[in-house]
């Protein structure tokens, strides 16, 4: 049965899709019946081929046979079973895994289904099982979760300055930080995987001194901070209040976050490893003055403010979400500053998706690497008087949202410069990227629209840009001057390769580049050519086909 799909999803993709069918529609019977007939014969072989796939392409969902309370499957502290459950793609499929363990599989029906004991299976408070589908080769194909509330009626509570170093534990939650915790000199507050931590509204956590958290999860055994399920608390921040040690979170998911951030860390150092942010509407992380390492991590997409997208827009808060992560104060001269191997979703309105300011060479730089990012209404990076090593990354859909009523504020992938009274340049090693479906892939900005003689230098190479949409691949705006080193690059159905250049301001140098029309400024061994990459599949990267962040899952693991 399983080959039997997927020779009938090739037919279906191939000989039968519907470009090729229509086509040899067209040339077999257009002039020897009426064109009503024709589009008859298209809509019903349409219909028969959408019908057939939706049989045996379904998508990868997942669910649990318990009845649900407070919107999660639930199952009280007796031992009970269960099935976890769902469909699956059976043209594609070949294994189903959940937390790890392959799953059961219906390949005529398109489900899967593993049977579990709340006892044995789950902890106590929010239990996430992770679904996976692999092809024949074993490669990973896409992924998706359900979340299990294994209610034991009661909670571990916890709050104040802690006298001593603690360790929670799975089988002692789900623990309920009920009073504003402080975690001080000398104390370490360990949390092992599985473990439910749930916070009061508005209470958070704060580490000064050489305090520290160390909660690490594992792949299939993730600690989770959210609020009581029923509740509509909101936690307050951690704040790692210019703690000296490593403040350290992996494999966790976080939600429901209040106040002004997730995670703020001011003078102090943060690891954040294959964990996710969901179901927060505030700044997930700020950073002032601070090392971290952001790695292998999610970010959603922030809910949409209500009345999106206005008919005008002059910034009302009304209509915006935060920057998601933000950086301010720069570097520690011998400290470090890394986004690497992450998804993010997007925020609205005149926010960024990542805004930092500061570190500058010789002390350390800011590195982003490796990275996904699915959309932006403002820009995927803004980095003021930054420097950065920027390779590898996936830059997607950056649009000036709609009705802005500031057409100079325009939407980037990356976009930079000086601003303040600051001196210093933003110098930038953009390598191996690639940017789709964007407004601009470089903004070099001027320095609050007045002039000074302070070089901003960027180095531009062996990088993508395909579909420039409303202006150029790249611009500058203001009085400032710039240095381009542009080479090795391509670039694909873009309208123009600068907007608002001044050879006066701007030095910019094309070597060796494949572009879509020449360019007559310095440079030499530029070839006007069409580098025929595959537009179709860049177009199914785009957000009027692919809505959800949590869609570039596949993206992300093979950008990984």
């Amino acid at each position: 049965m399983a080959e039997y799909y997927r020779l009938l999803r090739q037919l279906l993709d191939g000989l039968f899709a519907t470009a090729r069918f229509d086509s040899a529609v067209d040339q077999m019977l257009n002039g020897l019946i009426p064109s009503t007939s024709v589009d008859g014969v298209k809509a019903f072989f349409a219909a028969r081929r959408a019908d057939i796939l939706t049989q045996i392409s379904k998508p990868l969902t997942a669910g649990a046979d318990l009845a649900a309370v407070s919107g999660y499957p639930h199952a009280m502290n007796a031992t009970t079973g269960f099935n976890v459950t769902g469909t699956f793609d059976a043209s594609t499929v070949r294994e189903v895994k959940v937390n790890g363990v392959l799953a059961v599989l219906n390949v005529r029906n398109g489900t899967w289904s593993l049977a579990r004991t709340s006892a044995t299976h789950l902890r106590p408070g929010l239990n996430r099982f992770m679904v996976e589908t692999f092809d024949d080769a074993g490669a990973h194909l896409d992924e998706t979760f359900v979340d299990i509330w294994r209610d034991t009626g009661t909670t571990t509570t916890k709050g104040g300055t802690l006298a001593a170093s603690e360790t929670w534990t799975a089988a002692g939650g789900p623990y309920l930080i009920s009073t504003a915790m402080t975690i001080g000199t000398g104390v370490t507050l360990t949390i092992q995987p599985g473990t439910t931590v749930y916070s009061a509204n508005g209470i958070g956590i704060t580490i000064t001194g050489t305090g520290r958290i160390v909660a690490d999860g594992t792949e299939f055994a993730r600690i989770r901070f959210s609020r009581r399920p029923g509740t509509t608390d909101l936690a307050g921040r951690v704040f790692i209040n210019g703690a000296a040690l490593e403040q350290r979170f992996v494999w966790n998911d976080w939600e429901f976050n209040g106040g002004s951030q997730g995670i703020e860390c001011t003078n102090g150092i943060l690891l954040f490893s294959h964990s996710t942010f969901r179901n927060t509407d505030v700044q997930y992380i700020s950073f002032h003055n601070s090392s971290f390492i952001i790695e292998d991590s999610f970010f959603q997409t922030y809910s949409q403010p209500a009345g999106w997208p206005p008919a005008t827009y002059d910034g009302s808060s009304a209509f915006q979400r935060p920057e998601m992560l933000h950086g301010a104060s720069g570097i520690p001269t011998t400290g470090y500053a890394i986004y690497r191997r992450n998804l993010f979703g997007h925020t609205f309105g005149f926010n960024d998706v990542i805004d930092f300011t500061g570190g500058n060479h010789p002390g350390a730089v800011l590195q982003i690497q490796d990275n996904v990012f699915t959309a932006a209404t403002d820009d995927h990076l803004d980095l003021d008087i930054t420097d950065a090593w920027i390779s590898g990354n996936i830059f997607l859909n950056a649009h000036q949202d709609t009705g802005r009523s500031n057409a100079i504020d325009s939407s980037s992938a990356i976009s930079g410069g000086i601003e303040g009274s600051a001196t210093n340049p933003s110098e930038w090693s953009v390598f191996g990227n690639l940017f789709h479906h964007v407004d601009h892939a470089i903004l070099a900005k001027g320095k609050d629209s007045s002039a000074n003689t302070t070089s901003t230098r960027f180095v531009f190479l062996n990088n993508t840009v395909s579909k420039v949409t409303s202006e150029s691949a790249y611009g500058s705006h203001g009085g400032d001057i710039a240095v381009f080193n542009f080479k090795d690059n391509v670039i694909l159905d873009a309208p123009a390769l600068v907007a608002n250049y001044d050879p006066a301001l701007i030095s910019l140098t094309l070597n060796n580049n494949m572009l879509p029309q020449p360019w007559t400024g310095p440079g030499s061994g530029n070839k006007v050519a069409d580098p025929l990459i595959d537009r179709v599949a860049l177009a199914e990267l785009e957000y009027a086909k692919i809505h959800r962040a949590e869609d570039y899952k596949k993206l992300w693991k093979q950008a990984r």
